[in-house]
């Protein structure tokens, strides 16, 4: 999609994966600079604070028999979440 001499920021954390030879050198062959958010730093992580607050509603203190079971309480979150964001969208000036 992009022109081969354009370099692509990615940003990614300190996951170890992300630092092996293998895909440094993908990064290098496709032009992609990656750039490396402090260790300690997750709140740097836009998408952490999405799986954040799924973890406190639906994973904390909990024990589950089933994946079927720790579906249904995921899916209850979003619901919950995606209606009071609709909530907050209506509201806003």
């Amino acid at each position: 999609m992009y022109p081969k001499k354009q370099p692509i920021y990615l940003i990614l954390d300190n996951f170890a994966p992300h630092k092996k030879s293998v895909v440094r050198q993908w990064a290098k062959d496709n032009n992609i600079i990656f750039v490396w958010t402090p260790t300690n730093a997750s709140w740097l992580n836009r998408i952490e604070c999405q799986f954040t607050e799924l973890k406190q509603y639906s994973l904390d203190n909990t024990f589950f028999k089933t994946h079927a079971e720790l579906q249904q309480t995921v899916k209850k979150f979003l619901r919950y979440r995606n209606a009071r964001n609709k909530k907050k969208k209506k509201s806003l000036p």
